[in-house]
């Protein structure tokens, strides 16, 4: 089987986000209309006491933007790096907030119309509430994440290519833009806030898909974007020092790479797609459930033995463990040789054929 990766967006091979994921524009939500519920069942599985008095709510919308609020919307005010959600309170509620959960006490001026839940980590019932919301979609999905300093975006469109090209339908989410059956979407963030989360997920889903792909950010994994998420495939690229405004240390920032390995709250992931030739993926190995290396350097398990690199493009053999994988690619480089092994990691995680490879096509 020929597997052909059309078009790998601009994608800028190996592009970098100098700026944090909160400065970017506001997308447009997806497209999918969630079910109503009861706040009781809303919020199951997050550390929330609801009152009997309000269990019975109906909540037809969760937001953590109290722009986009809406009549009988569940709001969480968030503590942000820039901005408190609670600071938002009285104009979520203006917008027809019935609900509000948050880390602090209720205040004094709070309606008494208005449901008020404490919970120790607010940005963990978001995402909890939001995939109880929309009916679990990521549990009907198989879900790849790839993180790393870089080649996020490269990876992740390698990946989709070859989903797609297995005639699968699916869905794609990173810097450049939000891809699923429906449509594109602008992309405010690398990788969604929770809820947008899950109405995407839910929109692959109730579309007929069955993957979707991911950039997982720094940001996103410390702000527990992904939690409740079960990853089928979690691939680590490599590290180098960025985002120190944000983390402060290099440890941080890695511990926070980390979090993806362990599991965001749904279990380790099935397989951990890993460049051992960075000395911080080496430390990574053995967290998911299997572990699959790659690389140049050191004896990984998905390697190349040589390949030629022009200014038109590169060819090699891939070894793996499922056998040789031709290839060739009119992206230059050695950073991508390093990306397309990885996606061929990602692909054999879920069974896809990697026969033969014709990676990418540039934009003219």
């Amino acid at each position: 089987m020929r597997t052909g990766l059309s078009s790998i967006e601009k994608e800028a091979s190996n592009r970098k986000t100098s700026h944090p994921d909160e400065d970017r524009k506001d997308s447009s939500l997806p497209r999918v209309l969630p079910r109503s519920m009861k706040l009781g069942d809303l919020l199951q599985g997050t550390d929330a006491i609801v009152s009997p008095s309000s269990e019975q709510l109906e909540i037809r919308q969760v937001a953590c933007d109290s722009r986009k609020a809406q009549p009988r919307a569940l709001f969480f005010a968030l503590h942000g790096a820039k901005a408190d959600g609670n600071a938002f309170i009285r104009d979520a509620v203006s917008r027809g907030a019935v609900a509000i959960v948050s880390e602090d006490a209720a205040p004094a001026s709070i309606p008494a119309s208005v449901a008020w839940i404490q919970v120790r980590e607010a940005r963990k019932a978001l995402a909890t509430a939001a995939a109880n919301l929309f009916g679990h979609p990521g549990r009907a999905l198989q879900l790849v994440a790839v993180t790393g300093t870089n080649g996020k975006t490269t990876t992740t469109s390698l990946i989709d290519a070859i989903v797609k090209a297995s005639g699968a339908k699916t869905g794609l989410f990173g810097t450049i833009a939000y891809h699923t059956p429906l449509g594109e979407y602008p992309a405010p963030n690398t990788t969604p806030e929770s809820v947008d989360l899950q109405g995407f997920l839910a929109e692959i889903r109730d579309a007929g898909g069955k993957y979707a792909v991911l950039e997982a950010s720094s940001h996103s994994l410390a702000m527990d974007r992904l939690w409740g998420c079960h990853f089928a495939a979690a691939v680590f690229t490599n590290l180098t020092r960025e985002h120190m405004d944000y983390h402060k240390t290099f440890d941080d920032y890695f511990a926070t790479k980390k979090k993806l390995f362990e599991g965001t709250g749904a279990g380790a992931p099935e397989v951990a797609v890993i460049n051992t030739d960075d000395e911080y993926g080496k430390r990574l190995a053995g967290l998911a459930k299997k572990t699959v290396t790659y690389g140049l350097e050191s004896d990984a398990q998905i390697t190349t033995k040589k390949f030629q690199l022009t200014f038109n493009g590169l060819a090699f053999t891939a070894h793996t463990p499922n056998g040789k994988v031709q290839v060739a690619s009119p992206l230059v480089g050695r950073i991508n040789v390093y990306n397309i092994l990885a996606a061929i990691g990602a692909a054999q995680a879920l069974d896809l054929s990697t026969e033969i490879i014709v990676a990418g096509r540039r934009n003219r």
